[in-house]
C-alpha cells in the first residue's frame, strides 16, 4: 500500500516540483554538462522565488567543482549574487 505523508516542511516550485529534487536535478545536469536542462532547472528555482538560493547554489557548485579550471567566473558569480541580494533587501524594505 502506498503511504502518503503530510509533511509541512516540503517546499514546491512554481510548477509544483519538489524544491530539493529540482536542486538535485540542476546539480546532475551541471555535472553532465547539459546546458539546456541546467538552464531549465535553474530558471525553475529562480522564478519560483528562490532567487538568492539559486545564485548561492550555483556559486557553491562552481567553487566546489569548476573553480580550479575556470578561475575567471568567480567575481561575476559573486557580483550577481550580491546584486540579487541587494534587490531583494530593497523590496523587503519598501513593502
Amino acid at each position: 500500500m502506498i503511504r502518503f505523508t503530510n509533511d509541512e516542511n516540503v517546499a514546491y516550485t512554481r510548477y509544483l516540483y519538489n524544491y530539493i529534487e529540482v536542486r538535485q536535478s540542476l546539480f546532475i545536469c551541471l555535472l553532465n554538462q547539459n546546458i539546456e536542462e541546467s538552464l531549465y532547472w535553474a530558471y525553475e528555482l529562480y522564478y519560483s522565488g528562490y532567487k538568492l538560493q539559486t545564485c548561492e547554489f550555483i556559486l557553491d557548485t562552481y567553487l566546489l567543482l569548476y573553480k580550479e579550471d575556470n578561475m575567471n567566473y568567480e567575481n561575476k558569480l559573486i557580483a550577481d549574487a550580491r546584486e540579487i541580494e541587494s534587490d531583494l533587501q530593497f523590496f523587503k524594505e519598501k513593502f
